[in-house]
């Protein structure tokens, strides 16, 4: 039987963060500091996304290819555009450097990333059935509790305390990021 999502508070399964492929990207036209991606999140939706990445990568291209979105959050108007996601990215400790979180070649668009736990790590066997929420209720910040655990290891690899993202093709990883944090 699956647990409600209700009955789980802070599990990582609950956001729905997904193996997307950033397919377009453009610096927001009322907004110095958001690109406005186009996202492909699986099963033929796109979705448009708003980053406030401009200061560490600096041309849109650079953005382009896979990425971690998170895509059960609310969507939220960024300066008149709507944003119906997150990409999420690694932080350097000194806060210099940010990276969007990269899922390996070979990963499928659309599918969900998993926390991979290491035999008598603690949580160990994470996923136990959680399905993610619909919506993260922003009203309980969720999403914040749940990201506070979100970090790279000294080789970059992402993760959620000590649960390395991972796809069908391997982990997810923010090159060049140790011990960051990653929103």
């Amino acid at each position: 039987k699956k647990a409600a999502a209700g009955d789980v508070e802070i599990h990582p399964a609950r956001a729905d963060v997904r193996v997307g492929r950033i397919v377009s990207a453009e610096k927001h036209p009322d907004a110095d500091k958001l690109y406005v991606e186009k996202i492909d999140v699986g099963g033929g939706e796109i979705r448009t996304v708003c980053s406030g990445l401009v200061a560490f990568v600096p041309t849109a291209d650079e953005l382009l290819g896979l990425c971690a979105v998170v895509c059960n959050l609310k969507p939220a108007n960024m300066v008149g555009i709507r944003s119906e996601g997150m990409v999420l990215a690694a932080t350097s400790a000194d806060g210099a450097q940010v990276v969007v979180v990269r899922p390996p070649e070979g990963a499928q668009v659309g599918e969900r990333i998993q926390y991979e736990c290491g035999s008598g790590e603690e949580g160990e066997g994470l996923e136990a059935g959680i399905e993610p929420d619909a919506v993260l209720n922003p009203k309980k910040k969720l999403f914040e509790k749940i990201s506070a655990n979100y970090r790279t290891d000294e080789s970059g690899v992402a993760l959620w305390k000590h649960a390395k993202w991972t796809t069908s093709a391997g982990a997810c990883v923010a090159a060049g990021i140790s011990g960051g944090t990653i929103r």
